[in-house]
């Protein structure tokens, strides 16, 4: 992509501060930058302001930084809005070459759009307004006054660390890919729970053997030297058995531990009791990233203030994607109250965590996916929830890959 570079770039800050972002990446060697911000949106001014701190440090040949400089204005109110760019503006276009601007006018309020404007005509600037259009991604152009309009693909690399920094101070958790035995498993797993009949043979496994075995009678997992010798046997599970014991009645906790590549029995247990779909999920994108057909994904994210944790969050261009996993099913008594309100939890965390236009999903056992769709539409405002359920995790790479292009 070719695109003129301009003196001086201004943009709006609205609620998104990928908004201003994308376009401060897209002219990173323009010397004068101004973002328009009002009083409400100055905290999140302030994280781009560290944003360009921590992922945009760009020198020009002289060794000169871009410099990215704030204009508070009203929000609705044109006149003060114009003293306020006048003020600010005036002393960077005094001087007799005519300056070339280019205006971003996707975020902020239409007084603050209309006062930049009035402001760009008075000064007889060369320049150009444009805006954001989000899918597919690109810069919508347009010349002054012709009105000559062209767009522009935009095709920036955003990273998930530098996107959620915008929004929120996180910490992320790795999860670790899935190893050629732990695969078997979760292959074996998938294909047993596809039928709904067998739902309750897997639940009286996990109650009668798995937690019975690592868990006292307080509810605490068992020190890990008491878990050391316990056996558990999936005789009552025949796809499992064949893989992890074919020969013996029993397994060793510490045995199967080790053939399936855990450093900690305590991890083993809690892969088998819920977070096998997690890392099977996980495991899902880190094939796609390597495709191309994702950017980027964390797992296991935690946020201090207000403390949250969300299972997913991955990235397709500027696009951020929420997903949380549960191994309930809405066939279940109670399951679909569960997973609902599963869906309203990472509706609200993926505001916090990425903004309003954040995507967000549910992976988990449904049987009637569209039903709870539907069910949590009615609250949605220009987003759209994804429930991925059942019969689609033997092919999740591909659903998710629809989702992506939807």
């Amino acid at each position: 992509m070719t695109l003129k570079k301009p003196s001086v770039l201004i943009t709006l800050l609205g609620s998104n501060p990928i908004v201003p972002v994308t376009v401060i990446k897209l002219f990173s060697d323009t010397p004068h930058v101004f973002i328009l911000y009002t009083k409400a949106n100055e905290p999140i001014f302030s994280r781009i302001l560290q944003w360009k701190r921590n992922f945009q440090e760009k020198r020009d040949q002289r060794g000169k930084e871009q410099q990215i400089l704030g204009i508070e204005v009203p929000p609705f109110d044109q006149g003060e809005i114009l003293k306020e760019l006048k003020m600010s503006l005036d002393p960077v276009f005094n001087h007799p070459q005519k300056p070339y601007v280019h205006f971003d006018s996707t975020g902020g309020t239409k007084p603050m759009l209309m006062a930049t404007l009035f402001y760009l005509q008075r000064i007889n600037a060369d320049f150009v307004i444009s805006y954001i259009r989000g899918k597919p991604w690109s810069l919508i152009i347009t010349k002054v006054p012709s009105l000559e309009t062209h767009e522009e693909e935009i095709n920036l690399p955003f990273t998930v660390s530098e996107v959620i920094s915008l929004h929120q101070d996180t910490k992320f958790d790795p999860t670790v890919p899935l190893k050629n035995e732990q695969r078997k498993v979760v292959d074996a797993l998938i294909k047993l729970l596809s039928k709904q009949e067998n739902d309750k043979r897997w639940l009286n496994f996990k109650s009668k053997q798995l937690r019975k075995a690592y868990k006292k009678k307080n509810r605490k997992v068992k020190p890990e030297t008491e878990l050391h010798g316990i056996e558990i046997s999936f005789a009552d599970i025949p796809e499992l058995k064949q893989l992890i014991h074919p020969n013996n009645q029993k397994v060793r906790l510490a045995d199967l531990t080790k053939q399936l590549q855990f450093r900690r029995i305590k991890k083993l247990v809690e892969w088998f009791d819920g977070f096998w779909l997690e890392s099977r999920v996980a495991d899902a994108l880190s094939n796609l990233t390597r495709l191309g057909v994702i950017d980027d994904f964390k797992t296991n994210i935690s946020s201090k203030d207000p403390e949250f944790e969300l299972d997913m969050v991955f990235l397709v261009k500027n696009r951020v994607y929420v997903v949380s996993v549960s191994t309930v099913s809405d066939s279940k008594r109670g399951g679909k109250s569960e997973l609902k309100k599963k869906i309203f939890e990472v509706m609200i965390r993926s505001t916090q965590i990425a903004g309003w236009k954040t995507y967000f999903g549910l992976v988990c056992l449904s049987d009637n996916k569209s039903a709870l769709e539907n069910e949590v539409r009615d609250y949605l405002v220009d987003r759209s929830v994804k429930v991925f359920g059942r019969k689609d995790l033997s092919n999740l790479e591909a659903e998710i890959q629809r989702w992506v292009k939807e």
